[in-house]
């Protein structure tokens, strides 16, 4: 499969290691549908590539949203990409979680690191996404603590 050039939209920092970004899909396509739990192969050209789980909405798959933690050469290439440049876009890929079976139903989701960045798109009630939002704090301020160090 042959990368899909994607243009960066936006970047945000996150912490010190890890960023957000929005891709826009080539040619102003609808860009593709994907489920929770999916990720792409990200290509940095003239890098490398690297599996980075999706963590945007497949609601809005116009808008393919990755954060990324930034500890080799390929996600530091991705962290220096600049509004309007091109990324290269493989995938999805993954099977997806059962969404749609485990709605109406007792969820526990358990994540960490990046993988709570998945929580936010999930269809669960407000005492899932403050479990998230408190283990996502928590994991931030550990890792500023950490490059304080």
């Amino acid at each position: 499969m042959v990368p899909a050039l994607y243009r960066v939209r936006r970047t945000r920092r996150e912490t010190y290691d890890t960023f957000t970004f929005e891709l826009d899909p080539p040619d102003g396509s609808r860009g593709f549908a994907f489920a929770p739990g999916q990720f792409n192969m990200l290509y940095a050209f003239g890098v490398g590539e690297v599996p980075i789980s999706i963590s945007g909405s497949p609601e809005r798959p116009k808008s393919l949203i990755h954060t990324v933690r930034n500890v080799g050469a390929v996600s530091r290439a991705l962290s220096q990409a600049k509004p309007g440049e091109v990324v290269g876009v493989r995938g999805p890929f993954g099977a997806g979680w059962p969404v749609a079976e485990a709605v109406g139903g007792d969820v526990v989701i358990v994540a960490g690191g990046l993988g709570l960045s998945l929580a936010w798109n999930l269809p669960a009630g407000p005492a899932v996404v403050v479990a998230a939002a408190v283990l996502f704090a928590l994991a931030a301020g550990l890792s500023a603590v950490r490059a304080s160090a």
